[in-house]
């Protein structure tokens, strides 16, 4: 059941990223996903994933509140902070090119499409080397 739910998921998404595409690129004139601040939001979305396995599942008030204050003694904080700098970076150029609304919107689905994206990179490299391990 949940499988067929995250596969529905998927195809909603997909066709809600595709019809603001097309509204967008016919507005606007450039790909949604594609856009000049693009780059920016995606390495932003990577070094969130990382940040997030840098955590090792601690995610609670505290560490949080150590991570947006910097007082963690880690590299999470930094990281977080550049994350968070080229998403800043990355949303202001979308703006430029469009409008608040629409470089909002922008930047947020760049975010989620990059984070998925890392997510997706990362489970094929653990199967890869899941399956290479097993044949030893």
């Amino acid at each position: 059941m949940i499988t067929f739910l995250i596969i529905i998921g998927s195809i909603l998404f997909l066709s809600v990223c595709y019809a603001i595409h097309a509204f967008y690129k016919e507005r606007f004139g450039e790909a949604f996903l594609v856009t000049q601040g693009a780059a920016f939001v995606y390495f932003a979305a990577i070094l969130c994933f990382v940040v997030l396995i840098g955590m090792d599942g601690e995610i609670d008030i505290d560490s949080l509140h150590r991570i947006l204050t910097f007082q963690s003694e880690d590299w999470i904080s930094g990281v977080s902070y550049f994350s968070l700098l080229m998403i800043g970076i990355g949303w202001r150029a979308n703006v430029k090119v469009s409008s608040p609304g629409w470089g909002f919107l922008t930047t947020i689905v760049q975010l989620v499409v990059g984070i998925a994206t890392a997510v997706l990179i990362a489970l094929v490299a653990l199967i890869y080397l899941g399956l290479k391990n097993e044949k030893k």
